[in-house]
């Protein structure tokens, strides 16, 4: 637990800030390219039909990754609310939490994805302008959809990886709510990971 929390303490959300960053210097880096390759090579850069296709797969399956993780990486929310109703509680208590390491690689398998996206659909906004001027001929027109394309579908996968990377934080606890340890340590934290403190039931062996 306590090499879990540790690492918890060094992964900071992510923030839109950095992703808008990313993008914007990746933008730069792929309009430069474009020129750089048709200066030095004297042919335009060949912009894959395969790349929006590529991104929307893995953005989908972060997606139904996400749908099928969310009910097992918020244990605690799901036993907070059973606390609080009093009923269905068998329901509730059925869902098995997933493990700490599962959660913990797929928290930082989300921020790997939000960031990737934000550089791949950065370069290829930047690719997409380098062509924009050439809209009248059909190569570099057909260069411009595609890199467009690729653009929408990394702003899918960085959506998808933001939800996922949401669903591993629990939110903060409200004043006086039951099952409180009455440690500081946890109220002074802003971020609860959901892999960083174990479910009550979760160290009982059997």
């Amino acid at each position: 637990m306590g090499g879990s929390r540790a690492y918890a303490e060094l992964m900071v959300p992510t923030r839109p800030g950095l992703l808008a960053a990313l993008a914007l210097s990746a933008a730069v880096v792929g309009w430069c390219v474009v020129g750089l390759v048709n200066a030095l090579a004297g042919i335009s850069l060949p912009v894959p039909r395969s790349a929006p296709t590529a991104l929307a797969v893995i953005a989908l399956s972060l997606f139904i990754w996400a749908l099928l993780l969310r009910p097992r990486l918020r244990p605690q929310l799901n036993q907070r609310s059973v606390q609080g109703s009093g009923q269905r509680v068998s329901r509730k208590e059925s869902i098995r939490p997933v493990s700490p390491f599962v959660a913990a690689r797929t928290a930082a398998l989300a921020m790997a994805a939000s960031r990737t996206g934000a550089l791949v659909g950065g370069f290829y906004l930047g690719v997409a302008v380098a062509f924009l001027p050439s809209w009248s001929v059909e190569a570099p027109r057909e260069r411009v959809v595609v890199a467009a394309a690729a653009v929408v579908a990394s702003v899918l996968l960085v959506a998808a990886a933001l939800w996922l990377e949401r669903i591993c934080r629990l939110p903060d606890q409200p004043e006086g709510a039951e099952g409180d340890s009455g440690d500081g340590d946890d109220e002074a934290e802003s971020t609860h990971w959901a892999y960083a403190v174990r479910p009550p039931n979760a160290t009982a062996g059997r």
